[in-house]
């Protein structure tokens, strides 16, 4: 009976036990990967923090969403949190946004936005932060369409961009001077600046984010990218743009980066599409104008008063000093 038992217990521990422990110790290999992989991925967000401090910034990390083990790229309530903490503190003159993504106008649905129109400081990021953008424009703060910290892990914070992005913060306003190009429109215009992503600025028309309806009727400067949408798309959200009345108050337009766009109708080019759409507007218009989802993508300052001028040396872009009377990092 004895040996009955002895053997039925080693039966069930190889049969029922060791598995078990078999398992668990692949699940704790999984694990211990999974782990490693990500800090990977926080050292690696963290890493710009270094080629900003080079730029004599001191930095703080919102530790409640960078780094963490389970990360995501949307607007979380907690990024929320983040967000009007660090426009409560008073030490904090900027923020940089890590990445884009998804959600940030769920979140702002819920945002405190007397605390960003009392303490405006500066908030720099570009595509799905166009809705953050459009956040700050309605609240009569400007902000920064601008690439972000995973920029600065590639450019080392060296290139082009990042020189203008720095001089702005330290209150220097930036003119930019572009080769001709054969699509562009020539002329001379004075407005605010607006814009960004054209998929997230025609999915705020009409709310309270809205960048592309001012409530005054200041001149606008308005400026466009988008990212692997065909051209149908494209075309049918600049029309939804023409069909609110928008396109009386803006007095010129730049076109920005459309990298991944997929031909559709009758045109060969993005270009193309966008010159026979503007054909009936009489205002100046610059085409492939270095901003958007690409690594040549120059600081825009929303809400801005700018000078556009197109002509046959190419594009001036020259930001008026009112811009500089935003917070700097002085």
């Amino acid at each position: 009976a004895v040996l009955l038992s002895v053997l039925a217990a080693v039966i069930l521990l190889l049969s029922v036990i060791h598995p078990r422990l078999k398992r668990l110790k692949a699940e704790r290999g999984d694990l211990k990967q999974t782990i490693a992989q990500h800090k990977d991925e926080a050292w690696e967000q963290m890493a710009p923090l270094n080629r900003l401090y080079d730029w004599d910034v001191l930095t703080r990390m919102m530790t409640e969403t960078v780094p963490r083990l389970e990360f995501d790229p949307y607007f979380t309530e907690q990024r929320l949190a983040d967000l009007e903490w660090a426009f409560a503190a008073d030490s904090i003159k900027a923020i940089m946004c890590s990445r884009g993504g998804y959600g940030s106008i769920q979140e702002l649905l819920r945002a405190d936005t007397a605390l960003f129109r009392n303490n405006p400081k500066w908030i720099i990021g570009y595509s799905d932060i166009t809705a953050v953008h459009g956040c700050m424009n309605r609240q009569g703060v400007m902000s920064i369409h601008a690439h972000m910290l995973e920029h600065l892990n590639r450019s080392q914070g060296a290139d082009e961009c990042d020189a203008h992005l720095r001089d702005i913060l330290f209150g220097k306003m930036p003119t930019y001077q572009l080769p001709p190009n054969i699509y562009n429109r020539h002329g001379n215009a004075e407005g605010r600046l607006v814009g960004g992503n054209l998929s997230l600025l025609t999915s705020i028309s009409g709310s309270p984010f809205d960048l592309l309806h001012p409530t005054d009727s200041v001149p606008l400067i308005l400026f466009l990218e988008d990212v692997d949408e065909n051209l149908e798309h494209l075309n049918r959200m600049f029309y939804q743009i023409i069909a609110s009345g928008v396109m009386k108050q803006v007095k010129g337009v730049i076109l920005g980066d459309f990298s991944g766009y997929k031909p559709t109708l009758d045109f060969d080019t993005v270009e193309d599409m966008f010159r026979s759409i503007l054909r009936d507007f009489d205002i100046p218009v610059s085409f492939q104008f270095p901003c958007g989802h690409t690594r040549r993508n120059f600081p825009m300052i929303e809400g801005a008063t700018v000078r556009l001028t197109v002509d046959s040396s190419g594009t001036t872009l020259q930001f008026v000093d009112d811009a500089q009377a935003s917070t700097s990092c002085n």
